[in-house]
């Protein structure tokens, strides 16, 4: 009967590891997806500024046609669109230019105007501050899911990660 138990005992420890383990990776991969494609709506998003005002040695972002950038990318991700729907998504992107009005967008609609000056100490929603110098623009995309993990100890609902891309402007 002894032996009975301790196989039982290491049977459920090892289907604990296992299930642990393919959580784990399917979380891992989860979260390497969203830091690819809130790097690629960053860096993309990056590229859109007013040629007019580039002529003039300014950085002034385009951000109407980024934020279509962005919508393109988020809807047209393969990988993105299985995660996406498994939760919510949140898209939250900043642009700081030489026109030195932070825009910030969630979802494609603008949240908040503020002027500010270069450089600026710039604090995200998760508590992180960075110092920005340079014209700049910052993704933060947040899956927010059921639970990733089976077991009954381990909990985790929101994957978010971020991109910032810096240009490097003339007049700073």
């Amino acid at each position: 009967m002894k032996i009975v138990i301790v196989f039982m005992a290491i049977l459920l420890l090892n289907i604990s590891f296992l299930t642990y383990q393919g959580d784990m990776g399917r979380y891992l991969r989860a979260q390497n997806t969203v830091k690819a494609i809130s790097e690629e709506c960053g860096a993309g998003a990056a590229l859109f500024f007013q040629a007019s005002k580039f002529a003039e040695g300014y950085l002034i972002s385009e951000t109407e046609e980024a934020q279509k950038y962005i919508a393109y990318i988020l809807s047209n991700s393969q990988p993105f669109i299985e995660l996406a729907n498994k939760g919510d998504v949140y898209c939250q992107v900043t642009y700081f230019d030489d026109s030195l009005l932070s825009k910030t967008y969630m979802n494609g609609s603008v949240t908040r105007i503020i002027p500010f000056t270069f450089p600026h100490n710039y604090s995200d929603d998760q508590g992180h501050d960075i110092i920005v110098k340079e014209p700049s623009v910052i993704v933060s995309i947040t899956l927010k899911t059921k639970d990733l993990f089976r077991l009954p100890f381990l909990s985790v609902t929101e994957i978010s990660r971020s991109a910032m891309y810096e240009l490097k402007s003339k007049n700073n």
